[in-house]
């Protein structure tokens, strides 16, 4: 329970806190100006990491004993400030590389993150010495807290493949017992999605320096802290963080074969890349999610394989990635000019918008699973904590007083009451013992979850009205949902948590799209709703058997 409390609690907090950051970027002169190099058009406000920063930590502090995760915390802390700094003033590399240093060093000495072992690279029971150790483990976490700094190219880039990370490893931190890595990772998986909700395609605000050199620093302390010294192999962050670790090494190495200094920026990054042979933004970001994926899932699988095999691996992927880099701008090859030929997602859409047939279908297959999805997630306990209905007591008159309140407002009011809600509802619904017609219900859920994100992408992908458009979260949410629940049943308990995480993720994406697509029409799904919430009244303080 607390590490889905930790994750929805971060969430929550990052989505209040960007549009309230975002609104005082300008005062702050905390604005991306394009430039030369950059693929944005519009001046644009980089005060997400703020947000993401005090949506991760706060779970953090409430939660996790001050004395352990204080090194941590106050090294984030110095990270964030100096990045934050940094996309005030325009810093420069240097200023940055002596915070992640001094940070770097926090870790290493106060909060015990070293590589000591590289498995069987060494010999059997060999550890690494201090001399070795030490300087080897600060350019692991400067090198890492850097790349994932620089793949910040595009929208949701660093984002997403940062969430891919950091997914992984909350498992493996759960599945080894370390209860406060697999707490932060839930908590930096929560901030990563409240942000994303702004910054896929096209973006609203950025991370900045201070939002991406916190994932660098996290994600590589939490690897190094999960790995080192337990049943995996020593070579799984190498692996997990290896893509932007690989394009990073890639354009340094690019920039002193032309007698350029490693350290100035240019557009040789690898989606810069991706851009030039004609795929647009989104595909571009989707091929990286891909990649990224793959050696995530890589990682997983070969958790307690051999060392050589890892590194085998992850050098073959990224011996293969160079080369076929090298060969298409050899032979300047195009997949397709940008601004003459629609992509293959844009065709799809067109041919099928000959007819509004399928969406005229899907838009209602939506909102009946919603409301199916909901009914199940109320009904299906057999006991209903009366907590939860006191919580609905409170929603029911706040929701009828919201009538009176401008469109907007109701709309805010709708999503608040719904958002803190349902994820509870959903929870206790899958935690509780079940058995026979239950059991077969709970499991129905997890299909109608499946179906209501293949839904919901089916509605934006094919609607005709500018609405909620599709960006790679979709992709994002689509793998979640489709292989959390997919885990051995035998196993449930031990992934219940992500289960619930991955239905409300589904659920509020279903829900996100139906609202827009209601375009202010909210009488009928608030009367919905405050019809479930008296059940709810109903089923908490009446007998179990209501």
């Amino acid at each position: 329970m607390v590490y889905f409390s930790a994750l929805l609690l971060s969430l929550f907090i990052t989505l209040a806190l960007v549009p309230v950051f975002r609104r005082y970027a300008g005062q702050l002169r905390a604005v991306d100006v394009p430039d030369e190099r950059k693929v944005h058009a519009m001046p644009m406000p980089r005060t997400g990491g703020l947000a993401m920063a005090t949506g991760t930590f706060v779970p953090v502090i409430l939660w996790l004993p001050g004395a352990s995760v204080l090194p941590l915390v106050l090294a984030s802390v110095l990270v964030v400030a100096v990045g934050f700094w940094d996309d005030l003033k325009n810093l420069g590399f240097r200023a940055k590389f002596i915070a992640q240093i001094i940070a770097a060093l926090v870790a290493i000495f106060w909060g015990g993150v070293q590589i000591r072992s590289l498995g069987v690279l060494l010999p059997e029971g060999q550890i690494l010495p201090d001399f070795i150790a030490i300087p080897l483990t600060l350019v692991a976490i400067v090198g890492v807290t850097n790349a994932i700094n620089l793949s910040d190219g595009l929208d949701g880039l660093a984002g997403g493949i940062s969430l891919l990370s950091f997914l992984c490893l909350g498992y493996l931190g759960y599945q080894s017992g370390n209860v406060a890595a697999t707490l932060i990772a839930a908590s930096v998986c929560g901030a990563i999605f409240g942000f994303l909700r702004f910054n896929t395609y096209p973006a609203s605000v950025f991370m900045g320096d201070a939002g991406s050199q916190l994932l660098g620093f996290l994600a590589i302390t939490l690897a190094l802290g999960i790995t080192q010294g337990s049943s995996y192999s020593p070579l799984l962050p190498l692996v997990l963080l290896g893509f932007p670790v690989f394009d990073t090494v890639r354009v340094m190495m690019e920039r002193l074969g032309r007698g350029r200094s490693p350290f100035v920026a240019d557009r040789n990054h690898f989606h810069h890349k991706l851009l030039g042979l004609g795929l647009c933004h989104s595909e571009a970001v989707l091929v990286i999610y891909l990649f990224q994926g793959t050696l995530t899932l890589g990682a997983y699988l070969l958790r307690f394989h051999s060392d050589w095999l890892l590194l085998g691996g992850y050098l073959g992927f990224s011996a293969v990635n160079f080369a076929i880099l090298f060969w298409a701008e050899n032979e300047k090859w195009v997949l397709r000019a940008a601004t003459t030929s629609p992509g293959p997602l844009e065709r799809v859409k067109s041919r099928w918008h000959v007819s509004a047939l399928p969406v005229r279908l899907a838009f209602p297959g939506l909102a009946w699973l919603l409301l199916l999805l909901t009914a199940i997630y109320l009904l299906l306990p057999e006991v209903l904590p009366q907590w939860l209905g006191w919580g609905a007591v409170v929603a029911i008159p706040v929701l009828v007083a919201g009538g009176w309140l401008d469109i907007r407002f109701q709309g805010i009011l709708l999503r608040s009451v719904l958002y803190l809600f349902m994820p509870f509802l959903i929870y206790t619904s899958q935690v509780q013992d079940h058995e026979g017609f239950g059991l077969r219900i709970l499991q129905s859920s997890h299909l109608g979850s499946l179906l209501l994100g293949l839904l919901s992408v089916l509605v934006i992908k094919l609607t005709r009205r500018k609405g909620y458009q599709a960006t790679p979260l979709d992709f994002l949410i689509l793998v979640i949902a489709l292989i959390v629940p997919t885990f051995p049943g035998s196993q449930v308990d031990q992934y219940v948590l992500v289960i619930v995480a991955a239905k409300i993720v589904t659920f509020f994406f279903g829900f996100e799209i139906h609202l827009v697509e209601k375009r202010g029409k909210l009488a009928q799904t608030k009367a919905i709703f405050l019809v479930f919430l008296a059940i709810a009244v109903a089923r908490s303080f009446l007998p179990t058997n209501f």
